[in-house]
């Protein structure tokens, strides 16, 4: 992991923790509530772009806490559609309001966890592809929220990166008593990290 990643993992903790310390005071003022919001959007960029930026899918479902008027703390599980993988991420998801009134707000989101699945697309494996494994995944936006009657419709810009590792097995023959038979596999192991520019869309209620 590179430091700058290590930075906006700290900062996204630094965040959470301020934001937590600040919906303390938040509930003296107003109940606990539950709240729920899905989102969809689009994930941009590539790993080696050969032209154009690539553009793929994101949707996830998230449920949790609203604490006062600006925080709000759950957890979520979602879909990504990359150029070559197919993600089900789980994460905690916290979201705090910056600026605005009760019917709007400018808020920043940050979502930290761990692909529970990770598939390569079937038409990019590649000779000796044998599994994969989905690794840590967090993401931060900015966004703008309004609400109408109960619901609340939010549009976000932010980066996502997902960590995934996949390993690949080749058959080897060796001689044994003067005859070619099939030796133990050899194995390779590759990590990458995906990143991304993330926009997205979301409906939820409170």
């Amino acid at each position: 992991m590179s430091r700058l990643h290590l930075i906006v993992i700290l900062i996204i903790c630094s965040l959470t923790s301020r934001a937590q310390e600040l919906g303390v005071d938040s509930v003296k003022k107003s109940k606990i509530a539950y709240y729920f919001q899905v989102q969809s959007g689009a994930i941009i960029g590539c790993n080696s772009c050969r032209g154009s930026e690539e553009i793929g899918f994101s949707g996830a479902t998230i449920h949790g806490v609203k604490f006062g008027q600006k925080l709000r703390v759950g957890g979520g599980i979602g879909l990504d559609s990359y150029s070559y993988w197919n993600t089900v991420p789980v994460f905690g998801s916290i979201n705090y309001d910056l600026i605005g009134k009760k019917k709007s707000a400018l808020f920043i989101e940050a979502n930290v966890g761990d692909a529970l699945l990770s598939r390569r697309k079937p038409i990019y494996e590649e000779y000796g592809y044998k599994d994969s494994k989905g690794g840590m995944m967090y993401s931060y936006g900015l966004g703008y929220k309004f609400k109408y009657d109960q619901m609340r419709i939010s549009l976000g810009v932010g980066r996502k990166t997902q960590m995934i590792t996949y390993y690949y097995e080749y058959p080897t023959l060796v001689w044994r008593n003067g005859t070619m038979v099939a030796g133990d596999p050899s194995q390779k192991i590759v990590k990458t990290e995906i990143n991304r520019l993330m926009i997205w869309m979301a409906v939820g209620w409170k």
